[in-house]
């Protein structure tokens, strides 16, 4: 449920290089007239260091979105500090480390045509952003019981998250392993997976989701590999790359 877990923190970091990559090229190419004198190996170092500190700041504001009780309007005053403190970074560096230090039409070692793209770009990653934030936040604030809507021929069932044994990933579908049968739902695991509280669903495999509150033990299967065994007398298979978590995690709950 944490927008902002491991997996997510590094993948963000790798899209902020990106970033400012696609950026570093665009305008290399843009002023050609210049490229003779300037290396496109210091245009990507001077966007990566504009960029790469917007990650330290977003930690911050995560924080303070999370743990605080500010409403939404105060939430976007925030992003309008957030601006100003990334405009003051992008000036100073811009200022002492720009390649385009020098060049005509340019101030602060920047071109007037990138301020202005830059800005809107700004804006609009953090508005999206914030916006984020603020939907996780009232999902971790909503102490509701999630339920499913499943559905067999005419018959329809709401399913507390307690009554799920297992889900399996059947392509585009998922289904559902429960105490009142198995249902099939036209949504991914991964999308499902979102919806789930961490601490009671673990994944095992790339195709499967348990729910620890049914595991009864372990066992081997035939290739001498990890598998669960569940209340409902199902056995699946743990892929290594998760076996040694799924491992450590019932050593730390078991007495």
């Amino acid at each position: 449920m944490n927008f902002f877990n491991k997996k997510r923190s590094i993948k963000f970091l790798i899209f902020l290089i990106l970033f400012a990559l696609i950026l570093s090229i665009l305008i290399y190419w843009r002023e050609n007239e210049v490229q003779d004198q300037i290396s496109f190996y210091n245009v990507l170092l001077w966007q990566v260091g504009i960029w790469i500190p917007w990650a330290l700041i977003f930690l911050v504001f995560k924080k303070i979105v999370y743990k605080s009780g500010l409403q939404n309007s105060k939430i976007r005053g925030l992003g309008i500090l957030w601006i100003g403190i990334h405009y003051v970074w992008f000036f100073y560096l811009s200022s002492q480390f720009s390649p385009y230090l020098g060049m005509p039409a340019t101030r602060y070692g920047v071109y007037p045509y990138f301020f202005i793209f830059w800005t809107i770009m700004d804006i609009v990653l953090i508005w999206n952003i914030l916006n984020i934030l603020t939907r996780q936040k009232l999902i971790l604030n909503d102490t509701s019981p999630i339920k499913f809507k499943l559905s067999r021929g005419n018959r329809t069932f709401y399913c507390d998250l307690k009554q799920i044994f297992w889900l399996s990933s059947e392509g585009y579908y998922t289904s559902f392993h429960t105490e009142q049968g198995i249902f099939l739902i036209r949504k991914s695991l991964k999308n499902i997976l979102k919806e789930l509280p961490q601490s009671d669903f673990k994944r095992v495999h790339r195709s499967t989701v348990i729910n620890i509150n049914y595991v009864s033990g372990f066992g081997k299967t035939k290739n001498n590999g990890l598998e669960v065994i569940l209340k409902d007398g199902s056995r699946r298979s743990v892929s290594r790359n998760y076996s040694k978590e799924i491992r450590a995690f019932f050593k730390s709950r078991s007495i």
